[in-house]
């Protein structure tokens, strides 16, 4: 499993920018002008979360490839000051407001911890992917397939100790999912090519933007991921094209950043304040970045 995540990384890094047609009620504040680039190395930085409860911290996956391991990693941003808290992490984890971490260990299923490495408990008896926390941190949403086609997906909602007691069927699937802060909807890319969520007292599911088809080959338009302003009104989303603000009520989408010269955004958070944003961005290698709200002001931190 470790091995085939550092191959997954090493292969994005050779998608190039093409550019599609601009997308449907768009407007651009903010044009590529970014020659930064990571310096080269071993290590891989990857799906960062903020802290719920201080937008000056966050988590993150860190993957040295010689040593082909992976581990969960709290930074401070203003200090730098770095805290290990477990190895064999795959995929994006997740950080509530009481203080517990879920994410997937190599064995694919749903664990949790404490930021400071204690009180590890796995919470899933079958595998699962992509957990996140409500923003009350009561309640686990994640997925799981039980067959090959799209109709075996489930989405489980479970209380905080992995007992389930909502499912969420196909055609929803929060892959890239996240809860808004009123706890009432989960967005996902459930449409690959558009953002949309789901109402959680209904089961009604709204698309928000209206992308154009992919036609480049390369997958530009494909949702990289997701995450909610603190208003539990906008979404910031990041594709191949670039990073993104949607009005879920006006379905107004303003382009933040656009990519350029292989650069491009994947994993995303939106800090608890709603003033930055963090992101991996893969370039010669992948790394973190931090920015306004606005995607103005971008920084390479990692």
């Amino acid at each position: 499993m470790k091995i085939k995540y550092s191959i997954l990384l090493i292969c994005l890094l050779f998608f190039t920018c093409k550019k599609d047609p601009p997308l449907t009620n768009q407007t651009s504040v903010q044009q590529c002008n970014d020659t930064t680039h990571y310096r080269v190395g071993d290590t891989l930085y990857n799906n960062p979360r903020f802290n719920p409860n201080n937008p000056n911290e966050i988590i993150y996956t860190q993957g040295i490839q010689s040593q082909q391991i992976t581990r969960l990693v709290k930074r401070n941003l203003l200090t730098g000051h770095e805290t290990f808290i477990i190895s064999d992490v795959w995929g994006r984890p997740d950080w509530s407001i009481k203080d517990w971490i879920v994410f997937n260990h190599a064995d694919n299923h749903i664990w949790k911890i404490k930021s400071n490495g204690d009180s590890l408990q796995q919470l899933t008896t079958h595998e699962g992917l992509e957990s996140i926390w409500n923003k009350s941190g009561t309640q686990i949403e994640y997925w799981f397939q039980t067959g090959q086609t799209a109709y075996s997906c489930y989405n489980f909602i479970t209380d905080n100790n992995g007992n389930i007691i909502d499912t969420l069927f196909y055609p929803f699937l929060a892959h890239f999912g996240a809860w808004s802060w009123d706890n009432t909807k989960i967005v996902s890319y459930c449409y690959t090519y558009d953002v949309g969520y789901i109402d959680l007292a209904t089961k009604q599911m709204t698309k928000v933007t209206n992308n154009p088809p992919d036609n480049s080959g390369q997958g530009n338009n494909i949702i990289n991921d997701i995450d909610w302003l603190p208003n539990s009104q906008n979404i910031i989303w990041a594709n191949g094209e670039g990073l993104f603000n949607t009005d879920i009520t006006t379905k107004k989408t303003t382009l933040l950043k656009t990519t350029c010269s292989g650069r491009y955004y994947t994993a995303l958070s939106v800090s608890p304040d709603g003033k930055k944003i963090i992101a991996q961005r893969l370039d010669i290698l992948s790394g973190l970045c931090l920015m306004d709200i606005d995607g103005k002001n971008e920084i390479i931190i990692k």
